[in-house]
């Protein structure tokens, strides 16, 4: 088996593939990147879990790459997985393996192809989800559907506690389902891709609140973009919306992320947490305190 991921949220996959009797011939992760202020130059918790673990690993930025290609017919391979990897894997390599590769997405496929699927269920003020096993196709999130499971979502759910969720979802489906895969049992369903669409892909200049919206959209925004890329706008901004001035005028611009909040029982936004640029997070009564003035 082959497993293609990048993310620290793939590393569970990895373990419990290992737990499970699967025997990993190689690993493909993306290429080491330069990371924080000092532009450091890390590989990807999957690279590091794969030189712990004494297994090869390979990190081309391209997989048409030819050395690439090559290195992969040179290996034993049946069948891949993919989670959390971020690039997308050619017909040629998917091509190699006997039974293809399979690949964990966290929507009930067609809906919220993407990138980022979680993030725009929420913002959908959807009550449903789920996770999805597909055999990769040649575009994203395009396959034919394996197996999936639903998940219910809580009103207090944001993108990290359903992330976690769905992981654990998908990590039990998995043990079920790989089995019965590789011996040809599972009937694969295709996908009616008209039920469904590809979601925009999350930047920080998304996340911005849009404060024309309704409370109860801005908070699922919230959640939405909680712990990343974190709902943010402006000190002056959020401050004029509670109907409060600026006492201090310096950091009137300042970006600033909303952390927590919830609905009162009148559906109200109520802030509870809150983060200036260059600060460490506050709560709103201390927040007020330094910087709104009457």
């Amino acid at each position: 088996m082959a497993f293609f991921g990048s993310s620290k949220y793939s590393v569970q996959y990895l373990e419990r593939l290992i737990s499970i009797g699967y025997e990993l011939k190689l690993i493909v992760s993306q290429p080491d990147k330069p990371v924080g202020r000092g532009l450091e130059v890390i590989p990807t918790p999957v690279k590091m879990w794969a030189r712990d673990n004494n297994i090869l690993v390979l990190t081309p930025s391209n997989l048409s790459d030819p050395l690439f290609l090559g290195a992969l017919t040179t290996l034993p391979l049946d069948i891949g997985l993919s989670s959390y990897y971020g690039l997308l894997i050619p017909a040629q390599v998917i091509n190699h393996f006997k039974h293809g590769i399979l690949n964990v997405h966290h929507s009930l496929l067609p809906k919220h192809r993407g990138a980022n699927p979680i993030p725009w269920t929420i913002l959908a003020g959807e009550k449903v989800t789920g996770t999805t096993i597909i055999r990769i196709g040649e575009k994203f999130d395009d396959g034919q559907i394996a197996a999936q499971a639903e998940l219910n979502i809580l009103e207090t759910d944001n993108n990290q506690t359903l992330r976690e969720k769905l992981d654990a979802k998908a990590l039990e489906l998995l043990s079920d389902v790989l089995p019965e895969y590789l011996d040809g049992k599972l009937t694969l369903k295709k996908q009616n891709l008209k039920d469904g669409g590809y979601d925009q892909r999350v930047t920080k200049e998304l996340a911005k609140i849009n404060w024309k919206q309704t409370d109860e959209e801005i908070e699922r925004s919230i959640r939405a973009f909680t712990p990343w890329p974190g709902a943010w706008s402006t000190v002056v901004e959020v401050l004029e919306k509670f109907k409060y001035q600026t006492s201090n005028i310096k950091m009137k611009d300042k970006s600033l992320k909303i952390l927590k909040a919830k609905l009162g029982e009148d559906k109200h936004l109520i802030i509870e947490d809150v983060q200036i640029e260059g600060k460490t997070p506050t709560d709103w009564k201390q927040f007020l305190a330094g910087y709104a003035g009457n």
